[in-house]
């Protein structure tokens, strides 16, 4: 079996865009059908996507079902495959620089904020979420009360140093899904 298709079926798209509108309503619709195509010329492009048949069975329904380790598999099927046909979401992006008075100092911070969900808004969805995690949460309330903090501020405020917490920070890039990280 191959599994490495991008190809959703056009019924299967409809069905999906007529979910979201349900579910979260119009503006979180893509306005027309999202196609993805291998960048390889002559790709034959036979297999369709792995996806749940009927996009309607959330994974909330079959939760007795299955276990844990199936159920977070479909739940990672199910809402990829919801969130591919969604609209894009959009963040506001706040940058400060502060330094000191004779420039020999400088501090930087950046925070972001979503204005829209879009397809976000399946993997915070209530009822098809499998694993609840209380600290993605917090996470989230502490970076909007930070956005507030840095956009309050205007250029050429005088800000007071509270405290220094010296911090090195490195992206990582995200770990290749394995039945481990499932």
């Amino acid at each position: 079996m191959r599994t490495d298709g991008l190809h959703i079926s056009d019924e299967a798209v409809r069905e999906i865009n007529s979910l979201v509108v349900e579910r979260y309503g119009p503006d979180f619709a893509s306005k027309t059908a999202r196609k993805y195509f291998k960048k390889v010329k002559n790709a034959q492009e036979a297999h369709e996507a792995i996806r749940p048949t009927d996009v309607r069975r959330l994974p909330s329904t079959i939760a007795g079902v299955l276990d844990e380790d199936s159920m977070k598999l479909y739940s990672l099927i199910w809402s990829r495959t919801m969130a591919c046909q969604m609209e894009p979401a959009s963040f506001s992006q706040v940058q400060v620089e502060i330094r000191s008075a004779d420039e020999s100092i400088a501090f930087s911070s950046s925070c972001s904020k979503n204005d829209f969900l879009g397809y976000q808004a399946v993997f915070q969805d209530k009822e098809c979420e499998v694993l609840k995690s209380k600290e993605k949460e917090e996470i989230a309330n502490d970076r909007v009360e930070t956005f507030e903090v840095l956009n309050s501020l205007k250029a050429g405020d005088h800000v007071s140093l509270g405290q220094v917490e010296l911090k090195q920070h490195f992206t990582q890039p995200s770990p290749r899904y394995s039945e481990g990280s499932l």
